[in-house]
């Protein structure tokens, strides 16, 4: 038997947390955390500081994308939860398993007609995978227990759990550790024997199969077994989105789907794994792919099956548990390598030299300056953290993700700004892991437009006081960059889209952040090596040619990020 020990509810919930194996949380808490914030101080964890609740939210998602554990973050309901709404929201969408703390008043204060009264759960609802309110004090560590199970089963998710706040400071009874770690324990589906064998037919009658990975395939760690599939039978994998650097991106067998996806026309079987057929992946459909595609999925949830397009065969499975069982049966039949012959390098040739061509003026600062410096100066296990718009269709050209389990980006909801907490939660999660596991730290690299950086920029204030090794790299151009050109083209002038002239070097200093500002292209790569070198926050406000974007809106060689028409899609997809 364990020893029990009589406790108050927040220390409840902090040892529930250790049993997580975590030491780290994100905060904007009120004075109703006061006796939880105590208990996580005597339990040795590290809080960070947040100013706003999304980032709040946003920094426990970069926690948990980057460690695999879940990212808690403790924000207040009243006036908490409707500020949170972004962070929330993006992280449903990014399928990242976090755990929301919300303390809200007390309940003698409940339908008393308090400036405060509403219900802040049916607000979320619809955006996590379970909003509860813990009923008794006693049942502190059942809610928070289910609701890391809740968070990591399936399709993965935030969860939110509401605290009264008088059980923060009252005594919880008996507590046993022990029983714990036995209830963590999460079953993933796998794939039946004759969808194998399925899978492997059609394999064999493909010349052109392709692998798209996505965030299902990161987080079902796949990265491995990915690799031998892709390596022993020459089939190429394109990233996207958390699925990035799961292969290799050599630009032989690995590519991103953003630089790469020009080609997937060629492909007559395209296998899907954890991937969703959103916008961004062309709905699966015509232009993006061929009228006559045959179409593999495998995903751990079944609504994702055949959404947007018919699928010829759909595999509800967790992807390690499915590609596991696929590529022991291949190796079991002596399965042949296919015919790779360079087909996706020979179609982008023309593109990646057209690229190269690009913004090599010594008078002015064009945004693949920056890529082309910050790809040769990168550590290769530094993380990357993409942010913003237009810096971000420039970085895709250039980047390569070498490794597992070190790209993150504000995608699938896209929503600008949270790139800077994204990385801050990411730096934390490496300042605990990598001391924990006595590994070297890995520098986090954070890539921004000015727009997106002006969101949250007040979350360096934390970062600073925290003392975590983030370089910020703001590509400053002055603009809702996408915003006005786009206007620019549709009505010959720009409304609502300048910022003028602004020195973001002054909010880094303001937070005791090293900064520069950066003007002259000769300037770039010094400083980027000086930046990544230095140990701690940096921001490096770099500005960038103002009309540069003008050509990604005209000329689709350098569109990495396309939006395409669903209308059109399925228009063309009827008319062949």
């Amino acid at each position: 038997m364990g020893k029990k020990n009589t406790i108050t509810g927040g220390s409840v919930i902090s040892q529930v947390l250790l049993e997580f194996g975590i030491k780290t949380t994100f905060a904007l808490a009120g004075a109703s955390h006061t006796y939880l914030l105590d208990a996580l101080d005597n339990d040795n964890f590290k809080v960070i500081l947040s100013r706003h609740e999304t980032a709040t939210i946003a920094a426990a998602d970069g926690y948990s994308r980057i460690s695999g554990k879940p990212g808690v973050a403790l924000i207040v309901s009243d006036q908490g939860i409707p500020n949170a709404i972004t962070g929330i929201l993006s992280a449903y969408e990014a399928c990242t398993p976090i755990i929301i703390l919300s303390v809200r008043k007390k309940t003698s204060a409940i339908e008393a007609q308090n400036l405060l009264d509403h219900d802040k759960l049916e607000l979320v609802k619809p955006i996590t995978k379970w909003a509860r309110t813990i009923p008794s004090i006693d049942r502190i560590a059942e809610y928070i227990i289910t609701g890391y199970k809740i968070a990591f089963s399936g399709r993965q998710g935030p969860v939110l759990i509401q605290i009264p706040q008088e059980f923060l400071s009252e005594e919880a009874g008996t507590f046993q550790k022990t029983k714990i770690k036995d209830t963590l324990v999460i079953a993933k589906p796998s794939i039946p024997n004759e969808l194998v064998d399925k899978f492997i037919e059609m394999l064999s009658s493909a010349k052109k199969p392709l692998i798209i990975c996505g965030t299902g395939a990161y987080l079902s760690k796949s990265s491995e077994v990915l690799s031998k599939i892709s390596k022993g039978y020459d089939i190429p994998v394109f990233g996207n989105a958390m699925g990035r650097g799961l292969v290799t991106e050599d630009h032989k067998l690995g590519w991103s789907w953003a630089l790469a996806q020009s080609s997937a026309y060629l492909a007559d079987l395209v296998i899907l794994v954890g991937s969703r057929l959103t916008q961004r992946i062309g709905y699966g459909l015509p232009p993006k792919f061929n009228k006559d595609v045959k179409f593999i999925q495998i995903d751990v949830n079944s609504e994702e099956l055949g959404r947007n397009r018919t699928i010829n065969l759909s595999i509800n499975s967790d992807a390690t548990n499915a590609l596991s069982s696929i590529y022991t049966k291949l190796s079991e039949r002596k399965f042949p390598k296919k015919t790779y012959d360079d087909w996706v390098a020979n179609s982008l040739k023309d593109k990646l030299n057209y690229i190269e061509k690009i913004g090599k003026s010594n008078r002015i600062i064009h945004p693949y300056q920056i890529a082309r410096n910050l790809v040769n100066l990168l550590p290769d296990d530094a993380i990357y953290v993409g942010d913003g718009a237009d810096i971000q269709n420039w970085m895709h050209a250039y980047l390569k993700i070498g490794k597992n389990n070190t790209f993150i980006d504000h995608y699938p909801l896209g929503s600008m700004g949270v790139g800077t907490p994204l990385a801050i939660g990411a730096a934390a999660a490496e300042a605990e892991f990598s001391k924990k596991h006595s590994r070297k730290l890995r520098k986090v690299i954070l890539v921004t437009g000015d727009g997106a950086f002006g969101f949250y920029s007040s979350e360096f204030n934390g970062a600073s006081l925290a003392n975590l090794d983030l370089t910020t790299i703001i590509s400053n151009d002055g603009a809702w960059g996408t915003e006005k050109h786009g206007q620019m083209i549709a009505i010959s002038k720009q409304i609502n889209t300048e910022f003028g002239e602004v020195n973001y070097s002054f909010i880094g200093k303001a937070f005791k952040c090293k900064s520069e500002q950066i003007t002259e292209p000769s300037m770039v790569k010094s400083l980027l090596k000086k930046a990544i070198e230095h140990k701690g926050p940096v921001i490096l406000d770099i500005v960038t040619d103002p009309d540069a974007g003008l050509l990604r809106k005209k000329d689709s060689r350098v569109q990495t990020v396309q939006f395409s028409d669903f209308e059109n899609s399925r228009a063309l997809k009827d008319k062949k």
